[in-house]
């Protein structure tokens, strides 16, 4: 489980205490319907997709759930949300861990260097870890996240799998 952190400019807490209140689900429902534009789910894997936008975000929320940790990226001081963040642990070896990392933010904070802060904070606050690895994938056509990546210090993996997606990675 990764803690809960904070940035300069983001409070970064799991999701699950709003998933388990009724009221604050609702709440988070809402702003997933706003914050899950079409051009914020456009890079995105097609699991992550929701067709129609705007609809089955509850279904979308559960199967986050169900597959990974997901963390809510809120602005500070003000609290409103701007974006999340996906942990996903895959199984290695008795040595090494993989924690596949996947990030989405709101159109309004686009542009404003809060995704290479998150992942700076999210190394911080990961850091002591020994044998834990983070992977990024980065759609070959999205240039600009493989540069956010890259500013927080990781690396492209140097196996790549064909495909459209370039994997990078960065050591705890």
């Amino acid at each position: 489980m990764t803690p809960d952190f904070e940035t300069p400019r983001l409070r970064v807490a799991d999701w699950a205490a709003s998933l388990a209140d009724a009221a604050l689900r609702h709440a988070l429902v809402q702003e997933l319907a706003a914050l899950l534009t079409p051009a914020v789910l456009q890079h995105l894997p097609e699991p992550l997709q929701i067709a129609p936008p705007g609809t089955g975000i509850e279904d979308w929320i559960d199967a986050r759930a169900a597959e990974a940790q997901v963390l809510t990226l809120r602005e500070t001081p003000e609290g409103g949300l701007a974006g999340l963040l996906i942990l996903a642990e895959m199984p290695g070896d008795a040595a090494s861990r993989d924690l596949h990392l996947g990030y989405l933010l709101a159109e309004h904070v686009w542009g404003q260097g809060l995704a290479t802060e998150l992942l700076t904070g999210l190394v911080a606050a990961l850091n002591g870890r020994a044998g834990l690895r983070l992977v990024g994938g980065v759609g070959r056509d999205n240039p600009a996240s493989a540069r956010v990546l890259e500013k927080a210090g990781f690396r492209l993996c140097p196996a790549q799998p064909s495909g459209d997606t370039l994997f990078y990675e960065r050591l705890v």
